[in-house]
């Protein structure tokens, strides 16, 4: 039999979208062995969530989103050894949208050796009949109930992992598409430039839905893009709110 290897499942809760500005207030990791040969997720070896004090303010729209307040925080730290403890033991990391919660985990600890992978990106969703990738969506399509209360980091790193535990109709789980993309990913030319990308204009409150469709956020612009090549119906309200 194969040796059982490890990865974390990870999700950050924000006080708003900029990693260069914005930060922390929840960070959850879920530690689990999965089999490298068929992407089976073998089970779950340990877990950790914390809250954060920040140093800026928690945005109102964030917290109307997650329901963290600053008195839920306050005078709270992340287990920094507990957090790079689990981490060192992963081969490979993944999240929901990892395009959000790398550079926010990264900026806050420093780079990551290990390559990241993303639930919403990395599966093909749209050739499984889901056109809607949001956690939340995906996870009632699979019949896999709240994993906690909606929107915080444990429960959407615990139900991003029961998403990626599911198989598709070849029995195969969902893990393997990720995997194969990381490894995938190597082969891959530079990513395009901002000329090519299609600007949104898109609230707080908002963010989800135009993710789940498929937008991706730049941290450099703090804005988020629509890339080259899907269509752009579904995103003409954002798009017509540009200046």
């Amino acid at each position: 039999m194969p040796t059982p290897r490890l990865a974390v499942f990870l999700d950050t809760e924000t006080t708003s979208f900029d990693p260069r500005t914005e930060e922390i207030i929840e960070l959850a990791i879920v530690l689990f062995s999965f089999d490298a040969h068929n992407g089976e997720v073998l089970g779950i070896e340990e877990t950790y969530c914390g809250l954060r004090e920040p140093t800026v303010r928690i945005h109102p729209e964030a917290s109307a989103v997650n329901g963290i307040t600053l008195g839920m925080v306050a005078g709270k730290a992340l287990d920094l050894d507990k957090v790079q403890g689990l981490l060192a033991r992963a081969e490979v990391i993944l999240a929901h949208n990892a395009e959000f919660d790398r550079p926010f985990v990264e900026g806050f600890l420093g780079p990551l050796d290990q390559p990241w992978g993303c639930s919403l990106r990395d599966v093909n969703w749209n050739a499984l009949g889901h056109g809607n990738r949001a956690l939340a969506s995906l996870m009632q399509a699979y019949n896999i109930p709240p994993q906690g209360t909606p929107h915080r980091a444990d429960a959407d790193a615990l139900g991003g992992l029961a998403l990626l535990s599911q198989k598709d109709a070849q029995g195969r789980a969902f893990l393997a598409q990720v995997l194969a993309a990381i490894q995938h990913r190597q082969s891959l030319g530079p990513k395009e430039t901002s000329q090519e990308r299609t600007y949104l204009k898109v609230s707080f409150a908002q963010k989800d839905a135009v993710k789940a469709l498929g937008a991706r956020w730049d941290p450099e612009r703090k804005q988020w893009f629509v890339p080259p090549g899907p269509n752009l119906t579904p995103f003409k309200a954002w798009m017509t709110q540009l200046p």
